[in-house]
């Protein structure tokens, strides 16, 4: 068997999952799972949420995609969530907070989107309603773009990669003294 880094024959990549897992069927409520986190306070859980067509909220589901818990979140739009990420807070700092990308946008017209900071809730206390801790607005330099992906850098920082029509992404930072003061 072929471990990460063994070159894979026939041209694809040389990288390969060391191992795989099926989780198992998603909750009917998952019509279009977008973005994926793992706690970093909650062994076991993994949050994700809805594509566009959702209201803001988000789920808790376990390591066989079964449901724990749902959170509404107050003081958030959901027009076209598509990625997510799992990181230190700046407020408090002590805690873990999840940070929500509203910033799908296939017809390039959105003059500006968000970034969502929540606090990472308990999903073993059932569902319930979150509050929205910081939000990161913001505007492309150059014009709408459709974002698709999201990562938190060591230092704080959002990275914010696009799909452009033209088939090349672009890479947006927003410096971490910007995500901290949201």
């Amino acid at each position: 068997e072929r471990c990460i880094g063994d070159s894979i024959q026939g041209g694809r990549s040389r990288y390969r999952p060391a191992d795989t897992t099926e989780m198992g069927r998603m909750p009917s409520e998952l019509r279009e799972s977008s973005g994926l986190g793992i706690s970093r306070t909650h062994a076991g859980v993994i949050w994700t949420h809805n594509d566009s067509g959702d209201r803001p909220r988000f789920y808790a589901i376990d390591s066989t995609a079964t449901l724990l818990a749902t959170f509404d979140v107050e003081g958030a739009g959901a027009r076209d969530w598509e990625a997510m990420e799992v990181g230190p807070c700046s407020q408090p700092r002590d805690a873990s907070c999840l940070y929500m990308a509203d910033f799908g946008d296939n017809a390039f017209a959105r003059e500006s989107v968000t970034v969502y900071v929540i606090e990472e809730p308990d999903p073993a206390s059932g569902d319930g309603v979150v509050s929205v801790v910081g939000t990161v607005s913001f505007s492309y330099p150059d014009g709408p773009h459709d974002a698709e992906s999201l990562a938190l850098t060591a230092d704080g920082a959002l990275v914010v990669i696009t799909k452009e029509r033209s088939g090349t992404p672009w890479l947006f930072r927003i410096s971490a003294e910007e995500v901290a003061s949201a």
